[in-house]
């Protein structure tokens, strides 16, 4: 129930706030039941600065399926620069997320309509990915194909994967590398902790070093995975 979400979510972020986390960046979406109100009050309760999020994940509103991603970024940029849901509260970042079966039609709309709400707002975009299928390459394909500046995006859960190939590739088209998955066994086929870090040793050795984001990806609220493998995600 509601109550319990938010014991949850205050916990977790009292924690956080104990252990020296100042802001966080919150990217669910509508279609994963964002709650600006209670972001509002987690924040005001433990003094983390949340920064909230506008755009969709993978389950896209079947109106959106074929809609100009012109109509899809104006109402981004009303997130952005009036308000959500009458709140006033304003987004500030752009989530986008494509999986498995790489870029959709439907998520090429919505990357289309983040790229167009980049470039009007200059607010960066944050990408869910696959990366064992190499999807970022495909994000990033629309988004030079919009011509938006890639130092503005955020290519999200690059550490499951240890192809430097595939990370280097990307890292010179100038994003952000999003090493947001510790310690692993997330997923059936995920990386252990320390091949994670080996991949990050690599990358800054080669000087990426201010390209690269090492977060975590954390869900306070339980949705799946067993008790021991959230704590270890702890």
């Amino acid at each position: 129930d509601m109550n319990s979400i938010k014991e949850k979510c205050l916990a977790d972020l009292s924690d956080a706030w104990s252990g020296g986390v100042q802001t966080i960046v919150d990217v669910t979406t509508m279609d994963l039941g964002r709650d600006v109100l209670l972001l509002e009050d987690m924040s005001r309760q433990t003094g983390v600065h949340i920064i909230a999020a506008t755009g969709n994940w993978l389950d896209i509103p079947r109106a959106f399926w074929n809609a100009d991603p012109d109509k899809i970024a104006a109402l981004y940029i009303k997130e952005i620069e009036v308000g959500i849901e009458e709140t006033g509260i304003k987004a500030g970042i752009i989530k986008v997320a494509n999986d498995r079966d790489g870029i959709t039609p439907q998520g090429e709309v919505i990357l289309r309509a983040a790229a167009r709400t980049c470039k009007a707002t200059n607010v960066p975009i944050s990408t869910h990915t696959y990366p064992q299928g190499r999807i970022g390459e495909e994000q990033v394909r629309i988004f030079e194909d919009e011509g938006i500046n890639l130092a503005q995006v955020y290519i999200g859960h690059s550490n499951d994967t240890s192809d430097t190939e595939y990370l280097f590739g990307l890292l010179e088209k100038n994003v952000w590398l999003g090493l947001d998955r510790y310690p692993g066994g997330f997923l059936p086929d995920s990386l252990a902790w320390e091949r994670r870090t080996e991949v990050a040793k690599q990358l800054i050795d080669a000087g990426f070093t201010n390209q690269i984001f090492l977060s975590h990806d954390w869900v306070a609220y339980p949705y799946g995975g067993t008790p021991h493998l959230r704590e270890q995600r702890r």
